[in-house]
């Protein structure tokens, strides 16, 4: 008997040391009644659980956060692109550029200058003054019509130098005089606009001058159109 007793103590600590093997090498289990929100059967709250819930909340953070960080960019950026006022700025047609004015419909006409072809006037035009062999002063005055039949058409034309009238012309200009361009306008230039006698036309230059002209005929209603230049006169 004395000699089995080592014998039974071998066995005994071997399978507690196997027992204790199993142990270790067998999975955790969590309770398949633990309570949802993460708290213990006793009411103690669940570490591993705090510890997901304080992971989440920091994720949520970062989440608002980084969309507000994302937000406040995109507002930097269109702050930055569009222009003072708001609007969107229209590259391709440039926000200092306007689309031309749509040309009227119907009949009209334009009042130029020139003695062998049409010049438009604009403010930054000097209207020459002619002094002719007579002794008196002319402009070579020009028009062009458009959606005009150029037939039989009588043409007045005025100048107005500081808002007094101080010439006229008038004149119904044969077929062949008119020049028909590819574009369907009419022009007639070199037309004489005859300055009054008695006015003292070089002391005037540089002031604004603007030429008007009516046209009419049968076939069409009077139209009218005006344009101011600058005034130069050299005798």
């Amino acid at each position: 008997m004395r000699g089995l007793a080592p014998h039974c103590r071998f066995v005994a600590l071997s399978a507690l040391l196997l027992s204790l093997a199993a142990c270790s090498a067998a999975p955790l289990q969590e309770p398949e009644d633990a309570p949802a929100d993460g708290s213990g059967s006793g009411g103690a709250p669940d570490a591993g659980a705090s510890g997901e819930g304080v992971t989440d909340a920091a994720s949520d953070a970062s989440t608002v956060d980084g969309v507000e960080d994302i937000s406040d960019l995109v507002d930097v950026q269109t702050d930055t692109l569009l222009p003072p006022d708001g609007s969107a700025d229209a590259e391709g047609s440039d926000a200092g550029d306007t689309d031309p004015m749509p040309e009227p419909v119907g009949p009209w006409i334009e009042i130029g200058q020139g003695e062998r072809g049409f010049d438009s006037v604009d403010e930054s035009s000097l209207v020459s003054c002619i002094f002719g062999p007579q002794g008196s002063y002319h402009i070579w005055a020009a028009i062009r019509l458009h959606n005009i039949d150029p037939s039989s058409i009588r043409v007045d034309t005025f100048a107005d130098i500081g808002g007094t009238r101080v010439g006229v012309g008038s004149a119904t200009p044969l077929n062949s005089e008119w020049t028909v361009n590819p574009d369907g306008t009419a022009d007639i230039f070199g037309q004489f606009l005859y300055l009054d006698f008695g006015i003292d036309f070089p002391a005037l230059s540089e002031q604004s001058v603007t030429l008007r002209a009516t046209v009419r005929s049968a076939s069409v209603d009077t139209v009218s159109a005006t344009a101011t230049g600058r005034f130069l006169c050299i005798q």
